[in-house]
């Protein structure tokens, strides 16, 4: 079984994405929900959905999400994106092809316009200034959207919820795994799109501005010797946040 995680804001997006998972997959699958707000009725009660109710960041509640993940394999989303048809079909064939529990697909992805996100060079944590730091490899691969083993996961501890947003969690994962010595692969194909705000734009402010916080975080981590040995994490760390995220939720 596939399991999906989606942190949530917007509950309105949730049937469209429920829909493009079940043109893009044909094997057993379940949606893992966390966020503050219910679900429509539509999607509440589907028998493969489960919502957990979290005012946590959206690092943690990705991380909550997956403490209760019973699939084989993972995957995550956002709420604001769909699936492409038969690309998860796609994607576990290949990931399935390789036989070895530490493999990890990193798969290609669009936000809004992002033609650049179709060049493989994208996809290096080193491309981006920001993501920079000493104890980085520089063929550190990113893995924003990915097809892996939960248990793997799981005994890597997940993602660092102290991050807050997910994209930075999820380039401190990719580390992590890297350090661990999992063999991270760039599936040359598109799985998955979503929107793309800018700064400020709708609901984006705050995880525009923790990014930016979170950066400084990143980059102070791996500028230090020891990270070479960073990649186990408490699987837990989530409920060591806030319980209401002030960054949206102001206290």
């Amino acid at each position: 079984m596939l399991s999906v995680l989606v942190p949530t804001i917007r509950p309105q997006n949730l049937p469209r994405l429920y829909e493009s998972i079940e043109k893009s997959y044909s094997g057993e699958w379940e949606l893992i929900l966390c966020g503050p707000y219910y679900p429509p009725k539509e999607i509440q009660e589907k028998k493969n959905v489960i919502f957990i109710q979290s005012w946590r960041s959206p690092a943690a509640a990705q991380q909550t999400a997956l403490l209760f993940a019973t699939g084989k394999l993972l995957t995550w989303g956002a709420d604001d994106g769909i699936f492409l048809p038969k690309m998860l079909d796609e994607a576990i064939t290949y990931y399935s092809s390789k036989k070895d529990i530490n493999t990890i697909l990193s798969c290609m992805y669009k936000e809004g316009g992002g033609e650049n996100m179709q060049s493989t060079n994208y996809y290096k944590i080193t491309s981006a200034p920001a993501m920079r730091a000493l104890y980085i490899k520089p063929e550190s691969i990113v893995i924003n959207v990915g097809i892996l083993s939960t248990t793997l996961v799981k005994v890597l501890g997940g993602w660092d919820s102290q991050l807050e947003s997910a994209s930075i969690a999820h380039q401190d994962f990719a580390v992590r795994a890297a350090n661990f010595g999992c063999n991270i692969e760039l599936f040359p194909f598109q799985i998955f799109e979503c929107s793309h705000l800018k700064e400020e734009l709708g609901d984006h402010g705050p995880v525009h501005r923790s990014h930016i916080k979170n950066e400084k975080v990143f980059r102070e981590i791996y500028s230090k010797p020891e990270s070479v040995y960073r990649f186990k994490i408490d699987l837990y760390n989530c409920f060591h946040t806030d319980s209401v995220w002030k960054e949206r939720f102001n206290g």
